[in-house]
């Protein structure tokens, strides 16, 4: 797990999170436009904000269960693309899990796909192999309450996030969602995503945490995130008899003027789909 820190602006009143998962570009049945339009969304809103995490390229091998020969474009074309695509967005991209495609072309020949997308947009110290743990702070708190480290500034609104992609699935929803919940075991977080099992889910919860300070137990809100996948029905999904999935993909909305978190489909946002 990497823990890293980001500061957005103090000026933002709301702070809209765009998690990109399992795109898995060079199948036949994904769905580029759904993507493209995500990219354009954030590249224009000011106070939207990618997370990549994992499965952006589908890098199939003769040793995956993906068809290596029904694959658009080579492993390195894939990166190509990977790298142009979101290259007009790499200032906002606040962090870029691997995923377990992009894993195969590094366990059969020891290169990280991912690390040189990360490197290439200049945001590799915001990569990691296996997870990311993310301490964001924008916005700033109404009222006086000024910063301890005696800068004498206002404040700021301070998330964490845990995301990573994951490696279990199931087929049944129950056993997707238990993966997504069951991340606050490894750690506690405000928000928690996941990914890999193309169910896009939302969860709400809460994490009883001892306050020592205080002498008390201390109740933190919690969202739970699993995103979906832009991927048309078909290939080897169909082949193993695996349920269709919506390709709606949840949205995060962290406040910027006091702690409070909301998510939801897209609904707020328009498209053009």
């Amino acid at each position: 797990m990497k823990v890293f820190s980001v500061r957005l602006s103090r000026e933002l009143e709301e702070i809209i999170l765009v998690p990109i998962a399992d795109s898995h570009d060079s199948d036949a049945f994904a769905d580029e436009k759904y993507v493209e339009d995500r990219i354009k969304f954030i590249k224009e809103t000011p106070n939207a904000f990618a997370l990549l995490n994992g499965d952006l390229m589908n890098m199939a091998t003769k040793n995956s269960k993906s068809d290596v020969y029904a694959d658009k474009y080579s492993p390195d074309e894939q990166l190509d693309r990977c790298i142009e695509r979101y290259y007009p967005i790499r200032d906002k991209i606040l962090g870029v899990n691997e995923g377990n495609h992009e894993r195969r072309i590094s366990k059969e020949t020891g290169i990280q796909v991912t690390k040189r997308f990360a490197r290439e947009l200049g945001i590799e110290d915001r990569y990691s192999p296996s997870g990311l743990y993310i301490i964001l702070r924008a916005g700033q708190v109404q009222g006086k309450k000024r910063e301890s480290n005696g800068s004498g500034k206002i404040r700021q609104i301070c998330y964490t996030i845990y995301m990573t992609h994951g490696a279990r699935s199931g087929r049944k929803a129950g056993s997707k969602v238990n993966a997504l919940i069951e991340l606050s075991n490894i750690v506690t977080a405000d928000v928690y995503i996941h990914s890999h099992s193309h169910l896009g889910a939302i969860i709400p919860g809460v994490i009883n945490v001892p306050d020592l300070r205080n002498d008390k137990i201390k109740i933190n809100e919690t969202l739970y995130i699993n995103t979906a996948a832009p991927l048309d029905y078909g290939g080897y999904g169909e082949i193993g008899e695996y349920q269709p999935v919506s390709k709606k993909s949840p949205i995060i909305y962290l406040c910027g003027t006091k702690k409070s978190m909301d998510a939801d489909l897209g609904e707020r946002i328009k498209w053009n789909d």
